[in-house]
């Protein structure tokens, strides 16, 4: 029986987690020099969500940063992950591709054409060593027609896209294939079953599962490790080349210590992506005389999407930001360390009701102290917080709200009313709160967030000499 034996060190989801990735890129390294000084051929692969959006780091850089660790780190080849995807407008994600010389796999999402993303892999062959001819290729969990309606990109049915890619692979010669898949454990194991035979390794990712041990499904390997950069995953397969079956494996992850040794050429590369940062956010806006408390933040934001839209009333929940601001000269870098949330930009329109539900709701400590997380809240299990208005004001008499005006009109219940806000207010399964059923979309930019807007809005605040939330 001859058999070909490979080793794949992954990683997964790390979120811009950067402290956790020096460390973890440490014990990824030192695994792999022992491996290889054993004899062992070596496969290293992401499998998505390395980069965020919503860190400085990563936004400053446009990503660039994160593809500078993962080549200096050794990596084979990346998955795409939701916050590749989901994050960047389209030109940019081609960009992310065409600028690394590390292969994006890809191959259930196309440009709307049916051609490959940017430079994206839809199958690849890495020969690793004599005899070993390792068949990658990825997959992205879809999010339904999202990245169609967002990019104007294709979905193609995952297991027709996964068997054309096994396809090619295999008229390649390769002997072990290897499915990078950001699809989540539970899609795994149907995967799995559609594809057995002709997969012998599913690297997953998306569900932040931890896999302590590999498990096994119609004689597929499937392994995942975790989230956050605590993990370095291990799976060790011997396949056999006569029947092209997994006739052994065994794997495990290896725990990364919050104390734990640093790589140092990777700290070097943050601290210069740290520097690189740092021009980008030192910005002046404008000057506070005294320091804004955190509703007043959020009432700021209301007035600024107000602004943005030439709205009637501005609105924006609590979870838009994170803590106030200080006295003093306020930054690019101040406000975007606050508002961290990724919440789209645009107007809406609801009725006068529903401002006065939402009132009464923001009482209610069972919507506002929720935690809220996904869907872009940042930082995960931030409280979802009141509701705060620019343009609608009202009176307090024995807990009731009263005397409610727009613009110091009288609110009419059944009028519709525009609204300047983000599009997380037309959900109220997302917010929580009952009172946004109803509300109508209007008009929202594609990948300018709420931050985004707020920055011009508080620009002229120091050009009339502002110096407190109204």
């Amino acid at each position: 029986m001859t058999t070909t034996r490979l080793t794949v060190l992954h990683t997964n989801d790390l979120h811009g987690n950067y402290e956790a990735w020096l460390r973890q890129v440490a014990v990824l390294k030192a695994r792999r020099a022992e491996l290889e000084a054993a004899g062992e051929c070596v496969l290293v692969v992401d499998a998505g969500d390395h980069l965020d959006m919503s860190v400085n780091e990563c936004l400053a850089t446009k990503g660039r940063l994160h593809l500078r660790m993962l080549e200096e780190a050794g990596y084979h080849a990346l998955g795409m992950g939701n916050n590749e995807l989901l994050r960047s407008r389209p030109e940019e994600i081609r960009e992310l591709s065409e600028s690394t010389s590390l292969p994006f796999l890809l191959c259930n999402l196309l440009e709307g054409d049916g051609s490959v993303i940017g430079n994206m892999q839809e199958a690849l062959v890495l020969e690793l060593a004599p005899g070993v001819r390792a068949g990658l290729f990825g997959t992205t969990d879809p999010f339904e027609t999202t990245y169609e309606m967002k990019h104007g990109f294709r979905n193609v049915d995952t297991v027709e896209a996964a068997r054309a890619a096994i396809a090619k692979l295999q008229a390649q010669g390769a002997n072990v294939i290897v499915y990078v898949s950001h699809m989540s454990l539970e899609a795994d194991r149907e995967l799995a079953k559609a594809l057995a035979p002709n997969v012998h390794l599913i690297i997953g990712a998306h569900c932040h599962t931890a896999m302590q041990e590999p498990e096994v499904v119609d004689g597929v390997v499937i392994a995942q490790a975790g989230a956050l950069g605590k993990w370095v995953g291990e799976v060790s397969l011997e396949v056999e080349v006569e029947s092209a079956r997994v006739v052994s494996y065994q794997g495990c992850l290896h725990p990364v210590e919050a104390d734990g040794p640093v790589d140092p050429a990777q700290a070097a590369l943050l601290e210069a992506g740290r520097r690189e940062a740092e021009a980008f956010f030192a910005e002046v806006l404008f000057e506070l005389e005294s320091p804004w408390s955190h509703e007043q933040l959020v009432t700021a934001i209301a007035d600024g999407m107000k602004h943005r839209w030439e709205a009637e009333v501005g609105l924006m929940f609590g979870a838009a930001a994170t803590e106030g601001l200080p006295a003093g000269p306020i930054t690019k870098g101040m406000v975007f360390e606050r508002v961290r949330s990724l919440i789209l930009s645009g107007s809406l329109e609801m009725q006068g009701h529903q401002f006065a539900g939402l009132l009464r709701e923001s009482q209610d400590p069972a919507i506002t102290e929720r935690p809220r997380g996904g869907n872009g809240f940042r930082p995960a299990g931030i409280q979802m917080g009141k509701m705060h208005f620019s343009g609608l004001t009202w009176e307090e008499q024995d807990g009731e709200f009263v005397n409610l005006r727009v613009n110091g009109e009288p609110l009419d219940p059944e009028r519709w009313y525009t609204v300047g806000g983000g599009n997380h207010l037309a959900y109220p399964d997302i917010c929580g709160y009952p009172s946004l059923a109803g509300t109508k979309h209007l008009d929202f930019v594609q990948f300018v967030y709420v931050r985004d807007d707020l920055i011009p809005y508080l620009r002229t605040l120091r050009q009339v000499g502002a110096a407190n939330a109204s």
